[in-house]
């Protein structure tokens, strides 16, 4: 059912005219989430330069997409798609939220060391639009003494 919901929302920005680029980047942006999630100061600051331009490419070339932070997340993960993908959304009000998390969870991946990843975005509501707040990536390990629970720390 919920794949059926994203088929027909993207298929409808199809039929709008929005546009629904192929990457969530162009090739000189910044280091993938994977080597953004450390906390250090200076992968902290990449990554929140990231969220920055991020929001400013949706404000600027799909600004229909500030009203959905599912769209969003989804232009911010990219494609191609891994074989498993599922959005959950979480507000902090059922009416007027003025935050809300999304969390993606994949499966899938053609990674050997990973079994999948889960990345949890959390947006805020500023003049009517959502903007990207916070990004923190955790990822379950094929190997290892901890391979059921989505960990932090990226995988050996």
């Amino acid at each position: 059912m919920k794949s059926n919901l994203l088929t027909g929302l993207l298929a409808g920005l199809f039929l709008l005219g929005l546009p629904f680029p192929l990457a969530a980047q162009t090739p000189s942006a910044a280091p993938p989430p994977a080597a953004e999630n450390q906390a250090t100061g200076t992968e902290n600051s990449r990554l929140q330069a990231r969220i920055t331009r991020f929001n400013q490419s949706i404000n600027l070339e799909n600004p229909a997409w500030g009203r959905h932070p599912e769209l969003m997340v989804l232009q911010w993960l990219g494609l191609p798609a891994p074989h498993y993908r599922r959005l959950e959304s979480r507000s902090n009000a059922l009416e007027s939220p003025s935050q809300i998390t999304v969390i993606a969870t994949e499966a899938g991946l053609m990674d050997d060391a990973i079994a999948g990843a889960r990345t949890r975005f959390v947006f805020g509501l500023e003049a009517g639009n959502w903007q990207l707040l916070s990004v923190q990536q955790s990822w379950k390990c094929r190997r290892g003494s901890n391979q059921k629970d989505y960990l932090l720390k990226p995988c050996p």
